[in-house]
């Protein structure tokens, strides 16, 4: 029920206004990275915490936002703010969304940052787009 409410009072939305109101050309996401935007990377974190929460084992809430924000979180990826994290939960399990939000440029950004970062999460979060329930989803391996 709170789940429902947060969707239907625009709550999700203004997280997400939250999240996208900072950063503009003058204003780039690299600098969540500098220590002095540690307390709005913290704010980020908590926001994307509170996503990850409302879409959890509530499928309008999960197609809302995969249907409406999934680009944006995608461009926040690999700034240490959780949105790596949302992104694998709101698709975990989900083949539908899986199969319709995944395709080469996602896996690339995930590949870009196994590189990059050396971490096993990212290596994991690669994994989970591509395997729902134990099952292969072999568009997504293919790619």
């Amino acid at each position: 029920d709170r789940q429902k409410r947060v969707r239907e009072q625009d709550i999700l939305k203004q997280v997400f206004e939250l999240l996208k109101a900072p950063f503009n050309k003058e204003t780039p996401m690299e600098l969540l990275l500098d220590k002095k935007w540690a307390p709005f990377r913290s704010i980020c974190r908590l926001s994307y915490r509170m996503i990850k929460v409302s879409q959890q084992s509530y499928r309008k809430n999960q197609e809302y936002i995969a249907k409406t924000w999934f680009s944006f979180m995608q461009s926040q990826i690999g700034y240490d703010i959780l949105a790596e994290d949302t992104i694998t939960a709101l698709l975990n399990n989900n083949r539908k969304l899986l199969e319709k939000h995944i395709n080469a440029s996602e896996i690339d950004t995930f590949v870009q940052l196994v590189r990059k970062n050396k971490e096993g999460r990212y290596l994991s979060y690669l994994s989970d787009l591509c395997v729902c329930k134990g099952v292969a989803i072999a568009s997504t391996q293919e790619l």
